[in-house]
């Protein structure tokens, strides 16, 4: 006499196992497959290496390329700097100078015109007199 109910639970656990049997070839079916994947995605890396390692040459170099223009650059715009400050110098310098000359003509001038109206009042002073 066999119980119905052992009946259902034997073929719940013949279904578990299958089940159980087909995810463990689906695992080994995935497995391969990422193994393969794996495997060509690390050969395309080392062909890729010497290329990469070509590329990362040449950014260096021009790296240092532009370090050097940089630096030529610098070194150019503080010349350029230094020739504009002496040059603001110079003129100021000119300026300075110029004011100096100007005022001291006018001063010169100033005093000539005085001894002038002198000399005149002098001389129409003593043309009065006679």
């Amino acid at each position: 006499m066999e119980i119905p109910q052992l009946d259902t639970t034997n073929a719940f656990l013949g279904i578990l196992a299958g089940l159980a049997i087909v995810q463990v070839v689906i695992l080994a079916a995935v497995a391969m497959w990422l193994r393969r994947a794996m495997a060509r995605v690390s050969q395309a890396a080392v062909g890729l290496e010497p290329d990469a390692r070509l590329l990362g040459n040449e950014i260096r170099e021009l790296i240092a390329e532009l370090h050097s223009a940089v630096h030529r650059t610098s070194t150019l715009v503080h010349g350029i700097e230094l020739r504009t400050r002496r040059a603001m110098a110079a003129v100021d310098a000119v300026s300075n100078a110029a004011d100096t000359v100007v005022n001291t003509g006018m001063r010169e001038l100033h005093a000539i015109e005085s001894g002038l109206r002198r000399g005149v009042s002098v001389l129409v002073g003593s043309a009065r007199r006679r």
